[in-house]
């Protein structure tokens, strides 16, 4: 393929290499908080490879998320080339997985998958092994990047925990991709919320219900009230609201002193973001009130809403390499979060790589081999594609 500048040069990737190791990968258990043996297979790779100019960085101890047993590693790959170091993400943990004594991967007529009481794993396994497929063939060719750093992360699946703490003087790249994404080779996400999660505790008097039921009150009426006021659903076209789940109360014959409800809120615009906060706190403590009640509301930040420049370096490159793949380039938004999220809030422009995984989190997850392998030669164009 010839451009202005000259004549083009795309380095191949290893197919065969590449397959097994995402089924290596894949047969690896490590849900969140877990990840210590896929943590060991990345260490592996990186002990063959030190002498290649491979530098491995394992976060400290400290840093990692309460209830796990890994931290975040960090990889290090020199290049002779002028130009942008780039960042790639992976995240190593899987959502839990089930019937492990009989879990089997399979690739069966072009299709990756396990056996059908089992996730697959391919999120973010996929990534990880794209990962480390683009990491030997940088080493092996340092004259066609100017550095790549890939950071492994932890506790994705959780809310992100592992990238929560990242500094942006850890990294020296100037832009990177976050291999995440569900959606198709060819497409990637530019554009993600903010989330927040929020708990509303309320407080009502406890009496019996037969015995002395004025005497009672039910925090259940009071929690039933709030929840028909709360916003809920496709608040606008760039926020939602839901409430996930809702406890309290005990025996039939008490009236009940204390529910507590649980939800979320999301939202591309801050501005949207505050209001719908405010107004569920406003519904908990004025309905609460109103029914002699209380209420006590708590707030966890899961990250900050990202959009990236679509006329920056970031998309541009990524636009070039479908269009050299003979790809056309599928820029999206996306209502779900990811580690992408908090790399942007750092300084770090970031976007999900479309991998083409399908049914995620289910048992019915899925990865069609020859999508995966267009992903691959879209990043692998990404990186190392030169013009003489």
């Amino acid at each position: 393929m010839v451009n202005p500048h000259g004549v083009s040069k795309q380095i191949i990737i290893n197919k065969e290499r590449v397959l097994q190791r995402l089924i290596e990968l894949c047969r690896i258990c490590g849900a969140s908080g877990n990840e210590k043996d896929v943590a060991l297979y990345i260490q592996k790779f990186t002990e063959e490879r030190v002498s290649s100019g491979l530098e491995i960085i394992l976060f400290p101890a400290d840093s990692i998320p309460d209830g796990g047993d890994t931290p975040n590693i960090l990889f290090r790959i020199p290049g002779k080339k002028t130009g942008d170091i780039v960042l790639l993400s992976a995240h190593l943990d899987t959502v839990p997985v089930k019937n492990l004594e009989d879990r089997s991967i399979v690739i069966s007529n072009g299709i990756l998958k396990s056996n059908d009481n089992s996730i697959l794993g391919g999120d973010d396994r996929a990534g990880v092994a794209a990962a480390l497929e683009i990491a030997d063939i940088a080493l092996r060719y340092p004259e066609n990047h100017a550095g790549l750093e890939i950071l492994f992360t932890v506790q994705e699946e959780l809310g992100c925990r592992g990238s929560g703490n990242l500094d942006r003087s850890m990294f020296r790249a100037q832009y990177g991709y976050n291999l995440d994404g569900e959606t198709p080779p060819g497409s990637i996400i530019f554009r993600a919320p903010r989330k927040a999660k929020y708990s509303c505790e309320v407080y009502g008097k406890s009496s019996h219900a037969a015995l002395a039921p004025e005497e009672g009150v039910s925090a259940i009426k009071i929690a039933g009230r709030i929840i028909d006021k709360l916003p809920q659903g496709q608040i606008s076209p760039d926020s939602t609201a839901n409430i996930g789940s809702v406890s309290g109360g005990s025996q039939t014959n008490i009236v009940p002193d204390f529910v507590i409800i649980n939800g979320e809120v999301r939202s591309f615009l801050s501005e949207d973001f505050g209001n719908i906060s405010s107004e569920i706190e406003d519904v908990c403590s004025l309905t609460a009130a109103s029914l002699g009640g209380s209420c006590k509301i708590t707030w966890e930040h899961s990250y900050f809403g990202y959009s990236v420049d679509l006329a920056g370096l970031c998309i541009k490159r990524f636009s070039e390499a479908c269009i050299r793949c003979g790809i056309k380039p599928l820029i999206l938004s996306s209502p779900g979060g990811g580690d992408s999220n908090n790399l942007n809030s750092i300084g770090m422009e970031n976007v999900v790589f479309g991998l083409g995984m399908h049914e995620i989190h289910t048992a019915s997850e899925y990865i069609v081999v020859d999508e995966f392998l267009s992903a691959m030669d879209i990043l692998s164009s990404l990186i190392f594609f030169q013009a003489d």
